[in-house]
């Protein structure tokens, strides 16, 4: 079930990676990715977020990815690993987000949540993540 598990999350990835081919002068398109894994939670844990997240950022990096990943990270790192991504974003590029762990919805705003001992307050703008790509105009993003 594992395995089915991780084929179908890495399947729209791989889908993603077979792009035409360039001419030869042609520069072809940064490939970026975000992978954030969250599954330590101390009252409601997700144990198989942080495989799912390896097995994604592997198959994104055979993919031709550079791979930004955070597994079980607090804020700080989540909002740094965030910011290491829409720091590269450029137009044209192909760009893959991928998230697991907990998130939560309020007032039409929705957000991710890290690892903390206070994750109501720590919560993390699913905007921070959202507004790069938005201004990048990446060719692709899934």
């Amino acid at each position: 079930m594992n395995r089915l598990r991780s084929f179908l999350l890495a399947a729209p990835l791989i889908a993603l990676t077979a792009t035409p081919a360039l001419p030869q002068d042609a520069v072809p398109a940064a490939r970026l990715a975000l992978v954030i894994a969250n599954g330590a939670y101390a009252d409601a844990a997700v144990p198989q977020a942080p495989a799912q997240g390896r097995s994604v950022a592997a198959a994104l990096r055979e993919g031709g990815f550079e791979v930004i990943a955070v597994e079980n990270g607090a804020r700080t790192e989540t909002r740094q690993a965030i910011a290491d991504f829409a720091g590269k974003l450029r137009p044209g590029a192909q760009a893959v987000v991928f998230y697991s762990g907990h998130a939560v919805q309020q007032r039409d705003r929705n957000f991710l949540v890290p690892i903390s001992s206070n994750p109501a307050q720590e919560a993390v703008d699913l905007g921070e993540v959202i507004d790069p790509l938005i201004v990048a105009r990446p060719a692709r993003a899934l």
